[in-house]
């Protein structure tokens, strides 16, 4: 920090997008000589809402703050982790040597169907294609929208069963998946584009129709209506025609709204961001029981789109909703989903810090930011104050070394490494991630603009700078609307290790199945059994499977006063109580030879793996690992209707010295999710270098399906 030759960049914050800012700032030599950075986190561990941690008194199990899955379409993201991978060199013998062997493609997808009273699992078979993500742009070749069609309409009369078996045969999944080359070329993409292009013409066309001959488009909807009438007694008794209608209706009233609001047009997509995604579907006129559908339901339920947790508050921009749905279903490479083959902080942030430590990033933990304060004109930060949380033994606060080694790779503990800290009995039992926890560390640490650095990058999530920056909104009314209009949800999650295979508990549908619809608020279900190898039971006692359950979790909309001590212990034991509801209401639902006793919706208790399997009934819950992520550091995102206005971009924040990075900026995605993380990262990086890092998605209007 202290070369003169430098600018001194300080980054406060150490989740994903902060990480990506500070790998695009150091990309090149050229790069790494301008730049002196340094990253600022609160606690001991980097990974924001995507931290995860080794729990070393129980088997280094793998605790998370949720469940993450990486999408196909997430092209920015997997085009950073491929490089991350190759640099970090691992040896070819060594655990996740490579980025292939890390994350692992998957196919099929479950919603669950509440239909006349009875829960029905809906497979959904994704087609696969051969495309490699973080490959080309976000447009696949002509072929391969051609063989996933093909192998659609193959689902369709053959089951998914056996599509599933030809796919697996087809594609390369496991060894095969490992050992596959890198350097695929991407198909050429021009005959998608002109695709693309000539449904531009056509809903054009039909733009065109209805404005000036409106009785060709009142003929169409008359048939339309005609044709749901003849349907509807067989949509409302049978669940296969529930289901096949259902996502009929969806698509036209989707076209619907493409011609009658023109989204074919630039900037088309921000006259319907105040609009719910439910209604612009209602106004377009999809039924009732499409807007109640699973398929409309998933989309609110995967991005925790609840404004306050509640079921009867579910809100998602009409915008954000429609152009991610395309992301998910258009632009997806290889398979629509990669699956993590051991935790979030194993698989990708601790070789983001390996990686970026050794070109020369510094670390300071156990620093935890407290205030953000103007110049007396308002134009730019004068001074950014820190708790320093702890203090090392070597008396160096850059010289923390947080990873530690479980089976030959690096990983994250649950707690910090306290035979690194001075009087380390003093903070044993404080939660240094908290800012409830009353704890205002060591000493206080101030950074002075201009003496110790030159940029900040704020990279702390959207509902953290109602503490940070109380000075901000009175000198800038554009950051006063965007922190109260952006708003985040807390979520819950827990995690249950097993004595039996999900299989062996009655899991009829594919293996490692992904659930993005059931009961709240646990309504998100994955068995991730793929990373036990990964955890270190002691041999012939390890557990046979590990499931993770997730959801928006109820509480207030912002998070309360920081003097509320008990808050985060309050919510964390709601999520106690509603996880063991769940176990004996609805776990079986899923496993039904999991229950107690047959008929009975209460699991058997004596299927939850507990090292001293002494304790009985409930009580073997206490084993397992539950959270809720209250914080105003961990809630999650929201793209309520009409706020996509007040995000604004990473290099406009009005004032001089000042960026800001995350999934809450404008980022050009508007939902929570990594990709939106890594795109604000690389949107941040640019604001600070003037480089044009490229941004892979980046033009979302102008098109029908907003894709180029």
């Amino acid at each position: 920090m202290n070369n003169p030759s430098k600018k001194r960049i300080v980054i406060v914050g150490g989740g994903p997008a902060a990480l990506t800012t500070a790998y695009w700032l150091t990309s090149s030599e050229a790069l790494r000589a301008r730049y002196a950075i340094t990253i600022y986190q609160m606690g001991w561990r980097l990974g924001g809402k995507g931290a995860s941690g080794r729990n070393r008194s129980k088997g280094n199990r793998i605790e998370e703050h949720g469940l993450h899955i990486m999408f196909g379409f997430y092209q920015n993201f997997f085009g950073m982790i491929r490089k991350v991978y190759q640099e970090l060199g691992r040896p070819e013998q060594s655990p996740l040597s490579t980025w292939r062997k890390a994350f692992h493609p998957l196919t099929a997808g479950v919603m669950e169907d509440k239909f006349r009273g009875r829960w029905r699992p809906w497979i959904e078979l994704f087609p696969r294609n051969r495309e490699v993500p973080g490959n080309g742009g976000a447009l696949n070749g002509p072929l391969d929208y051609l063989s996933m069609g093909a192998q659609s309409l193959l689902g369709t009369l053959i089951g998914w069963r056996s599509t599933l078996r030809l796919l697996e045969r087809w594609f390369p999944t496991d060894t095969r998946w490992e050992s596959a080359p890198d350097d695929v070329r991407p198909e050429p993409t021009w005959g998608s584009r002109l695709l693309f292009r000539a449904l531009d013409t056509i809903a054009q066309l039909c733009a065109w129709l209805n404005h000036h001959v409106p009785i060709v488009s009142r003929l169409a909807n008359g048939v339309y209506e005609l044709f749901w009438w003849l349907v509807k007694p067989f949509v409302a008794r049978y669940s296969g025609a529930h289901r096949f209608f259902t996502a009929v209706d969806c698509l036209v009233a989707v076209f619907r709204g493409v011609v009658v609001d023109r989204l074919f047009e630039s900037n088309a997509y921000a006259r319907i961001d105040a609009l719910d995604f439910r209604d612009w579907l209602t106004a377009r006129g999809a039924h009732e029981t499409t807007r109640c559908s699973p398929y409309v339901r998933a989309i609110y339920d995967a991005a925790f789109s609840y404004a306050d947790g509640k079921s009867t508050r579910q809100l998602i921009s009409a915008s954000v909703g429609l152009r991610t749905l395309a992301r998910l279903t258009l632009s997806y490479k290889g398979a629509v989903y990669y699956k993590m083959q051991c935790g979030m902080g194993d698989t990708i942030i601790g070789p983001l810090y390996e990686v970026l430590k050794a070109r020369g990033v510094e670390f300071r933990f156990f620093h935890k930011a407290s205030a953000l304060h103007l110049d007396p004109a308002g134009q730019k930060i004068e001074r950014i104050d820190f708790e320093q949380q702890a203090e090392l033994l070597c008396g160096d606060p850059a010289r923390y070394q947080p990873l530690f080694d479980v089976n030959g790779l690096p990983c994250w503990p649950s707690e910090p490494l306290y035979n690194q800290i001075k009087d380390a009995d003093h903070i044993q039992g404080i939660d240094l991630e908290s800012y409830y926890s009353g704890y205002k560390g060591v000493r206080t640490t101030s950074l002075q603009a201009d003496r110790d650095f030159d940029q900040l990058v704020l990279a702390t999530p959207v509902q953290t700078l109602p503490l940070l920056c109380q000075d901000m909104p009175r000198w800038n009314d554009r950051w006063r609307r965007m922190t109260n209009e952006v708003k985040a949800v807390q979520t819950l999650s827990f995690q249950v290790w097993t004595t039996k295979t999900t299989m062996e508990m009655g899991w009829m549908g594919p293996q490692l199945p992904l659930l993005s619809l059931f009961v709240q608020p646990y309504n998100t279900w994955s068995d991730m059994s793929q990373v036990l190898p990964r955890e270190s039971w002691p041999s012939g006692h390890a557990p046979a499977s590990v499931q993770y359950f997730t959801g928006a979790q109820p509480g207030p909309d912002m998070p309360p006063p920081i003097d509320e001590r008990t808050f985060p212990q309050q919510m964390t034991e709601r999520a106690r109580v509603l996880a063991v509801q769940f176990m004996e209401q609805n776990f079986t639902t899923l496993m039904p030879t999991a229950a107690a006793q047959v008929g009975q919706p209460s699991v058997d208790w004596r299927l939850l793996y507990a090292p001293d399997m002494q304790s009985q009934g409930p009580a073997r819950f206490e084993s397992q690992y539950w959270r809720s992520n209250c914080e105003p550091h961990e809630r999650c995102t929201l793209a309520l209707p009409g706020t996509g206005q007040y995000r604004i971009k990473a290099g406009d924040t009005g004032y001089a010295n000042l960026v800001i990075s995350g999934d809450w900026i404008d980022n050009g995605i508007h939902v929570a999710c990594l990709e939106g993380a890594v795109m604000g990262g690389i949107y941040a990086a640019r604001a600070v270098s003037g480089e044009t890092f490229p941004i892979v998605g980046e033009m979302m209007n102008g098109s029908i399906f907003g894709l180029r």
